[in-house]
């Protein structure tokens, strides 16, 4: 066998030596499994609104991969003024996550498919459109809100994006106007937060 003849054959082997190794590391990426996240979100008052009703609460976002996402909490409303009263109110996720500053600094409602916006079962909606949740304005409610659009999984994951509760109930774009098929003509936002993924290896 010539020099170069071994040099080709030791360069085929050991090719396959390594190759074979290198794909045994691969993940499998047809596996079944299903994958489940958890992410939480801490409502704040937002400091520059000045209305007199703001909300509190913790609430909790859950999700299997290829599954609907669900999310649900403990609302608190805190207002200074009025009888305590059932009220509806816009709930959307919005684009930024950077809300140290104020709830203001949050964006629009987060729609990366650029649609009008709508109903949480509309055909054509933002993908932050959950509608409107009831929620007392001096009682703790429980919400529970399902949703087979936004995701914690995925480009368009909402995760590190904000949960904001507004001033209004969300005409869900049904008006004709501007401020209706932007933002459902819901007003100001009272109170945010920010989607925060769990760590899944604490229980």
């Amino acid at each position: 066998m010539s020099i170069f003849a071994a040099v080709v054959w030791l360069s085929v082997v050991s090719c396959a030596l390594v190759c074979s190794q290198e794909t045994s590391k691969k993940p499998n990426l047809t596996t079944n499994e299903n994958v489940t996240r958890e992410a939480g979100c801490l409502l704040q008052d937002n400091v520059d609104y000045n209305g007199n009703l703001m909300f509190s609460g913790t609430i909790k976002l859950t999700q299997t991969s290829g599954a609907a996402l669900t999310i649900e909490g403990n609302i608190t409303g805190q207002a200074t003024v009025g009888t305590n009263r059932k009220v509806e109110r816009g709930f959307h996720v919005h684009r930024f996550g950077h809300i140290f500053e104020s709830c203001n600094f949050s964006g629009s409602d987060f729609n990366p498919f650029n649609t009008k916006h709508g109903s949480i079962t509309s055909q054509n909606r933002h993908v932050g459109d959950y509608g409107n949740i009831e929620l007392m304005t001096k009682g703790t409610v429980s919400i529970k809100v399902t949703d087979n659009l936004s995701s914690l999984f995925g480009d368009n994951s909402i995760l590190g994006r904000s949960l904001v509760i507004h001033e209004f109930e969300d005409d869900l774009g049904v008006k004709n106007t501007e401020e209706s098929r932007t933002e459902g003509t819901s007003g100001r936002i009272v109170s945010c937060c920010v989607i925060a993924l769990r760590d899944e290896t604490k229980n």
